[in-house]
């Protein structure tokens, strides 16, 4: 049994701001941060560690927690290696160019995750002519999208189909 984790999502630019929102409300639990690149850096990596994996994944009574990652500078960078080891949580450091067949999860999960929102995406853009996505209409589609793939069955038979 487990959990899929809400969102970490960055936006590029300098700050944050409410606006980006839908109307209707937040994807639950998103966590926000920004970078210049609009990509992972050390900074967002830390904040990833702290802000958004060790709250969602902390248990009570506590209990170690594992966290694969790849060699990517951000997950690795000694603030987020040093915050994992002060907070019982053992990092797996996965060779490069390996992570799509050792990460059952990156094909059985995140490969069609990643079909759904284009298709979802399609959808949107076909009622949508001519129009610019913007931040919330792009949350709007995520949300949607997460809530159609990462059901228990999906996770659960991308990590039957890696064991066999």
């Amino acid at each position: 049994m487990g959990k899929v984790l809400p969102p970490f999502i960055i936006w590029q630019g300098k700050t944050h701001r409410g606006s980006y929102y839908p109307e209707g409300g937040l994807i639950q639990e998103v966590t926000f941060a920004v970078s210049e690149s609009g990509y992972m850096d050390d900074k967002s990596g830390f904040e990833y560690m702290q802000q958004h994996f060790e709250p969602y994944t902390r248990c009570n009574p506590p209990a170690p927690r594992c966290l694969i990652v790849d060699g990517h500078s951000s997950h690795v960078a000694w603030q987020v290696v040093k915050y994992a080891l002060d907070h019982d949580i053992h990092m797996i450091c996965l060779p490069s160019k390996s992570t799509h067949l050792l990460q059952p999860l990156d094909v059985g999960c995140f490969g069609i995750l990643q079909t759904t929102y284009e298709r979802n995406l399609s959808a949107w853009l076909r009622k949508n002519p001519l129009s610019v996505l913007s931040k919330p209409s792009f949350l709007e589609i995520l949300e949607k999208t997460r809530t159609e793939v990462f059901t228990t069955d999906c996770v659960q038979g991308a990590w039957r189909k890696a064991r066999c």
